[in-house]
């Protein structure tokens, strides 16, 4: 499968398109510890200020919006639930076509 720019600026595996909050901090879903978001979201951020290509720099600072949004809903619990049932409506709507 071809790379894409998720998979080459963040680990994320290729195979993935339009990844979620989970993927973009490179979390398995049953991490709840705010410590651990945020480190992996230090992590994921480091990552992207130590790439100097200026042909992803646009792209860079829209995962860095992304990452923000991804700490800020995981590391809440209200929101994350919110967010888990959306994506969970989101799986179940993409089985049923």
């Amino acid at each position: 499968m071809a790379e894409t720019r998720y998979h080459e600026l963040l680990g994320i595996p290729s195979d993935v398109t339009d990844p979620d909050y989970y993927q973009l901090l490179l979390l398995d879903r049953a991490v709840s510890e705010g410590v651990k978001i945020e480190a992996a979201f230090k992590a994921q951020m480091t990552h992207l200020q130590h790439i100097e290509n200026p042909k992803h720099k646009e792209f860079i600072e829209f995962l860095k919006g992304e990452l923000k949004r991804a700490r800020g809903v995981l590391a809440d619990p209200p929101r994350r639930k919110d967010y888990d049932q959306e994506l969970a409506k989101e799986r179940d709507d993409e089985l049923r076509k």
